[in-house]
């Protein structure tokens, strides 16, 4: 929560202090009806960038790693049928190529 709503504000105050003084922070918090809102829009960006370094040094420090549930669903085992009909196909196949051997053969 931290790196995603007041990091953003923070730069932006920061930035208006620099560029403005006490008077941008001050224009910032009366001159529009959700000053938090719009101070988050400003410095959303340079905070986007700062969360990215921080992933780059640690992974998961600026942009928190979320929790995942996995749910695997096991299959049923294969039907005896499948599997006969598979051995039949398989012995299908080994009886060219033996049929194919034996004509290179010759």
């Amino acid at each position: 929560m931290l790196m995603q709503d007041f990091l953003p504000v923070g730069i932006a105050i920061a930035e208006r202090a620099k560029r403005r003084g006490g008077d941008g922070i001050w224009d910032a918090l009366t001159s529009f009806p959700n000053p938090l809102q719009n101070l988050r829009s400003e410095g959303q960006e340079a905070a986007e960038e700062i969360r990215e370094q921080l992933d780059k040094l640690y992974p998961g420090l600026g942009n928190p790693v979320m929790s995942v549930k996995v749910n695997i669903e096991e299959e049923e085992s294969s039907d005896v049928s499948d599997i006969d009909e598979l051995m039949i196909i398989l012995e299908g196949i080994e009886d060219r190529i033996e049929s194919v051997k034996e004509m290179l053969q010759d």
